[in-house]
């Protein structure tokens, strides 16, 4: 009986030890993995390429601003014409709303959402975190 006992605690005993281990390990991995520095130091080529699309997005970005400003003119002419001839075909919807928003719109509004949505589950997550009392979690699983 009492070696059988023995034989329990040591194997607890080391299932405890192999467990602290695992926690420190994990530990380790994530203060490692969070670290800007390390990261950027790490995978400068991610960081190059993503330096270079955001680049790549604002020429395009730019691009398109200078195309749409260069055919304004004109495309205010047409479309007043069109309004005209769509106020004459139907005086009694003249002041009726767009069936859908313009994608540019419905795009910052997405991305305005997904923004805040983030920074919500931050907060939630540090809220969480300091509601939880450190000191009443045992020393060796520090």
């Amino acid at each position: 009986m009492k070696g059988d006992r023995e034989k329990i605690e040591k194997t607890a005993d080391r299932l405890r030890d192999d467990l602290v281990i695992t926690l420190r390990e994990l530990e380790r991995r994530r203060e490692v993995t969070l670290d800007v520095r390390a990261q950027i130091s790490e995978h400068p080529d991610v960081l190059t390429r993503v330096a270079l699309g955001l680049g790549l997005l604002t020429l395009v970005g730019m691009g398109v601003a200078v195309f749409r400003y260069r055919g304004r003119d004109e495309r205010r002419s047409r479309d007043r014409w069109r309004a005209v001839r769509r106020v004459w075909d139907h005086p009694e919807r003249v002041a009726t709303r767009a069936a859908e928003p313009p994608v540019g719109t419905a795009l910052l509004k997405k991305a305005a959402i997904a923004f805040l949505t983030t920074l919500a589950v931050q907060a939630a997550k540090r809220a969480s975190v300091k509601a939880v009392n450190i000191a009443q979690v045992p020393a060796h699983l520090m």
